[in-house]
């Protein structure tokens, strides 16, 4: 919160480094030692468990075809 403060009085922009840990308060991310859910597709929020893609064109595939275009 120190850091937060003191980048609020600069009267400019400025970067403020946050380190953070991953999977905090989400038990099923804790307990997934690989990477803590890091980069996970959709999940059920209760099991953790992964839930199948919906079929359609994903965020980056949709993303990507509107760039090219």
């Amino acid at each position: 919160e120190r850091a937060l403060e003191l980048a609020k009085r600069y009267g400019h922009p400025v970067i403020v480094h946050v380190m953070t840990t991953k999977g905090k308060g989400f038990a099923a991310a804790e307990a997934n030692e690989e990477d803590h859910f890091h980069a996970v597709g959709r999940i059920d929020p209760v099991t953790g468990a992964s839930l199948k893609a919906s079929g359609g064109a994903s965020w980056t595939q949709a993303f990507a075809g509107a760039m090219v275009e």
